[in-house]
């Protein structure tokens, strides 16, 4: 079940404070939060990539939603709706948490001076090497194996790409 996974879209945000500063993702939570839609028709407007993101999540969320909603047999087995509505949360939080990342890293790109494209930019980057999508493209092939392997395997991405940013930090203060 993807339960798991909402949270763990939520630590997300961890990684990003390696490329963002804390006072601009919690300056990016508080948009979110005044308004959730037009922050992210915001960020839609302004990034290609953020747009195709959400355009996917929103299919799949509207999949799911169709799934749980229609069923008009009766028959549909438990645990299959039971994953449908799990999935319906891990997209949530994986875009929230996305935008809000995606948000920070425009908001300081902007401060420092860069154009719209390169804030864009750097924001997306930010996005794709820090969150990722939760695609099947964006899973590592260790995610898709057996329930008994993905148990142990849960976290292996973000804590994988947890170390990989830590490890270039360091290179960067040992140089």
């Amino acid at each position: 079940w993807n339960v798991p996974n909402w949270f763990q879209n939520l630590t997300g945000a961890y990684p990003a404070l390696v490329e963002v500063k804390p006072s601009s993702m919690k300056r990016g939570l508080k948009e979110y939060l005044k308004s959730p839609v037009e922050f992210n028709t915001m960020i839609t407007a302004k990034s290609d990539y953020m747009k195709a993101r959400a355009s996917e999540h929103r299919t799949k969320l509207l999949e799911s939603f169709d799934k749980i909603l229609n069923d008009k047999t009766g028959f549909q087995d438990f645990r299959e709706r039971a994953v449908d509505v799990a999935f319906v949360g891990e997209r949530f939080s994986n875009s929230m948490v996305g935008n809000i990342a995606w948000f920070a890293a425009y908001s300081e790109s902007i401060d420092a001076g860069m154009t719209e494209a390169q804030a864009t930019s750097k924001a997306d980057s930010v996005v794709r090497t820090t969150i990722g999508d939760g695609s099947v493209l964006g899973m590592a092939s260790a995610e898709a194996g057996s329930a008994f392997w993905r148990l142990f395997g849960m976290f292996s991405t973000y804590f994988n790409g947890s170390l990989n940013k830590a490890m270039s930090e360091f290179q960067i203060a040992a140089i």
